[in-house]
């Protein structure tokens, strides 16, 4: 299975079956397993939690770093393909009282798939409920797909949200 195709609508029929038997932290696990051992998202992880923390975010968890726990579920409330997502990265400023969903993208294919788009929508419209805060967007891209990225986020994304997303350019990885 290929690393990208990691949520239930890219799957066959026996890993739906399978995905409801094991339940959603199980099935994040198991799905994540390739891209986890991936030393390039764990070293574009890295960077975006080290980016986060250098901006003044406490790091709340993070899919693969040693000492947190994986995020949770965030529950789909009408984009895209519908499925509930998983952010790689979650930090909250306790200045500003925001949070920031970070996600990685390793690879130009993974830039504007169905599910990518879905994440940027879905997380660009959450807010801090005890002050109704939006939620800031990173997402770390290795160097050479700043311009590409950059395009389809002016393409793809209201106008109203842009300020609120931030592309972190890899200083490890160009391709």
């Amino acid at each position: 299975m290929a690393a990208t195709l990691i949520f239930p609508q890219s799957l066959s029929n026996f890993s739906r079956r399978l995905f409801v038997r094991i339940g959603t932290e199980n099935y994040f696990h198991m799905l994540h397993a390739d891209r986890l051992q991936d030393p390039k998202y764990a070293g574009l992880l890295q960077e975006l939690a080290d980016c986060l923390s250098r901006e003044g975010f406490e790091i709340k968890s993070a899919a693969a770093l040693e000492g947190y726990q994986r995020p949770t579920v965030i529950k789909n409330t009408g984009f895209g393909d519908q499925e509930n997502k998983y952010p790689d990265v979650v930090g909250f400023d306790p200045k500003a009282h925001r949070y920031a969903i970070g996600v990685v993208r390793a690879t130009e294919k993974e830039l504007d798939t169905e599910d990518a788009l879905t994440q940027y929508n879905l997380y660009l419209d959450l807010e801090n409920e005890e002050n109704s805060e939006p939620h800031y967007l990173y997402i770390v891209v290795p160097s050479s797909l700043v311009q590409s990225l950059t395009a389809l986020i002016t393409h793809y994304i209201h106008r109203e949200y842009w300020h609120r997303v931030y592309i972190v350019s890899s200083k490890k990885y160009h391709v």
